[in-house]
């Protein structure tokens, strides 16, 4: 016996990831400023300073590679 299998349309799927890679934008933006924050508080001398240097670069690369993915779904959701 065959089991029924569910297939979500593609307009479907990419609204949905779209509304994911929204949230990792808000997020990867949430990390850059606490890396920000962090270099702001804490002296250069500390190791603190380079974690918070840390923080900020991978929010910055967060942020790039969401907005991508962002504007790829739209992309295909307008197409769908």
């Amino acid at each position: 016996m065959k089991r029924a299998v569910f297939h979500r349309h593609p307009k479907t799927i990419a609204k949905l990831q779209a509304i994911v890679f929204a949230i990792l934008v808000i997020a990867s933006i949430g990390v850059g400023l606490a890396g920000a924050l962090i270099m702001q508080t804490i002296p250069h001398d500390h190791i603190g300073f380079y974690l918070g240097m840390g923080l900020a670069a991978t929010g910055f690369v967060s942020f790039f590679w969401s907005l991508v993915g962002l504007v790829i779904n739209l992309v295909e959701y307008q197409g769908a």
